[in-house]
């Protein structure tokens, strides 16, 4: 059995902290073994204007892998302006978003495709609306989670209070991702910092800091420096 039996959504215990960097890593890995897949990142916060395209990073980075096999409204329905919360974001574009409405678009996108990686925006419990956090959204698809935790001085409340929630709404974790995206953390904190998010989750994978993002793709071949693909995906 692997993560890929079934679709799954990345979500992060935080913004800026490596979800699209995972999301591209595991649709590339996907894509090297010849099977079928989609992406999406429903929600994206902060666009700029490029020759009258507004443009957002993340999904042009998710775009780039798929290139002619998904549409752009598949990968972002709900793409927004400012580079806010969700709710925020959408206040501002007059824009309403809701957690069906998220979790019925991935779920077509899993009946089409059979399998869709699904990347969160901000952390967990960000809101949507007055009434519903991405939570809502994917306690509704009805999809694991694989959850990237940035390796920085707060991580352990942020990870654990994360796995908290997502436990609490019976959402299933596949596996906690420890992305050293800065070098903030001495090592001996760090190897603390896992000991003790380990205790919390049976999965734990390791992503070593990597300079550039675009170069961490490059490296796809040579995936054992990324990480163990082969282990991650490999559930039991």
């Amino acid at each position: 059995m692997t993560i890929f039996d079934n679709s799954f959504w990345v979500l992060g215990t935080d913004t800026g902290i490596g979800k699209t960097y995972v999301t591209s890593l595991l649709a590339l890995y996907r894509q090297a073994q010849s099977k079928p897949f989609s992406v999406c990142k429903p929600v994206a916060c902060g666009t700029y204007d490029l020759m009258g395209d507004m443009i957002n990073e993340d999904v042009e980075g998710l775009k780039a892998i798929v290139t002619g096999h998904q549409t752009e409204d598949e990968i972002c329905p709900w793409l927004l302006s400012q580079p806010l919360a969700p709710w925020t974001a959408a206040q501002h574009d007059g824009v309403s978003l809701s957690a069906e409405d998220i979790a019925a678009h991935v779920k077509k996108l899993h009946h089409t495709f059979g399998m869709v990686i699904a990347e969160g925006a901000g952390g967990v419990a960000v809101p949507l609306n007055g009434s519903e956090s991405y939570l809502d959204a994917v306690q509704r698809s009805s999809f694991p989670v694989v959850l990237v935790v940035g390796m920085k001085l707060g991580c352990i409340n942020h990870c654990l209070l994360s796995i908290e929630a997502l436990k609490k709404r019976g959402i299933e974790i596949k596996a906690v991702i420890l992305n050293k995206y800065i070098k903030e953390l001495p090592e001996d904190v760090y190897e603390s910092s896992k000991r003790e998010i380990s205790h919390h989750c049976s999965k734990i994978v390791e992503i070593p800091h990597i300079s550039s993002y675009p170069m961490a793709l490059g490296h796809l071949e040579k995936k054992s420096q990324i990480f163990d693909f082969d282990s991650f995906v490999d559930i039991d």
